[in-house]
């Protein structure tokens, strides 16, 4: 499965408080640490998607300790602390109110998203800044998950699932899929069944006119 995210490891913002008065010299040296910093923590899985909301690093001399560790070590060090305090939203709540939350997978990640589409609540949740970017859940959902069905398939499978406080799991999916259109939801198809190798599936019926009264007398009378 090609990945979700368009980067393994991205940055939104870095804020750089330096006595250094040359501002160039300073960014520059700064993006040469941030190019030795091992940014996969111990222990975390290579399918695991981690989101960190900060982390402040004080690099000034604090004695001979830390006067001894590398700027990169200790980014990797307080990398390795959010991800032991992670939540996984997929289980956890509460997980909004965590600094750094953790997916098993992109395909966690994509359930999880959908289900915080249908339920409204995308927007309060910090780490979706980072994938949404400025797009919506609902056209990132159609690029990047109905048009793949090898992703299609395994998020609807985990919604269905479900988690410890999802009380109904199947409504969801189905909520998902009543809100596709029909060419959405012709796209999806195809997409399976190209993921699969499935024989393509028949253009969906047009919709079909309700029979009036007089309608259904005048076939009565044609038929007679």
């Amino acid at each position: 499965m090609h990945a979700l995210l368009p980067q393994a490891t991205a940055l939104r913002r870095v804020t750089l408080r330096s006595a250094e008065r040359d501002c160039l010299r300073a960014r520059h040296r700064l993006e040469q640490a941030l190019e030795t910093v091992d940014w996969t923590p111990p222990g975390l899985s290579p399918r695991a998607v981690l989101f960190v909301k900060r982390v402040v690093l004080d690099t000034r001399d604090g004695g001979a300790r830390q006067g001894q560790t590398p700027f990169a070590r200790r980014v990797s060090a307080a990398l390795a602390r959010c991800a032991g305090q992670a939540l996984r939203p997929w289980l956890h709540a509460d997980a909004a109110s965590a600094d750094a939350v953790v997916f098993s997978d992109e395909v966690e990640m994509v359930a999880c998203l959908v289900r915080d589409w249908l339920h409204g609540t995308a927007f309060e949740r910090w780490w979706w800044r980072s994938v949404l970017r400025d797009a919506d859940p609902e056209p990132w959902l159609h690029l990047h998950v109905l048009a793949r069905g090898e992703v299609l398939v395994p998020a609807a499978m985990r919604l269905m699932e479900g988690a410890g406080f999802s009380a109904h799991p199947s409504a969801e999916v189905e909520a998902w899929f009543a809100r596709l259109g029909d060419a959405q939801a012709q796209e999806a198809l195809a997409s399976v069944a190209r993921a699969y190798a499935l024989a393509p599936y028949p253009p969906l019926p047009p919709p079909t006119k309700p029979v009036g009264h007089r309608d259904a007398d005048r076939a009565r009378s044609q038929s007679a």
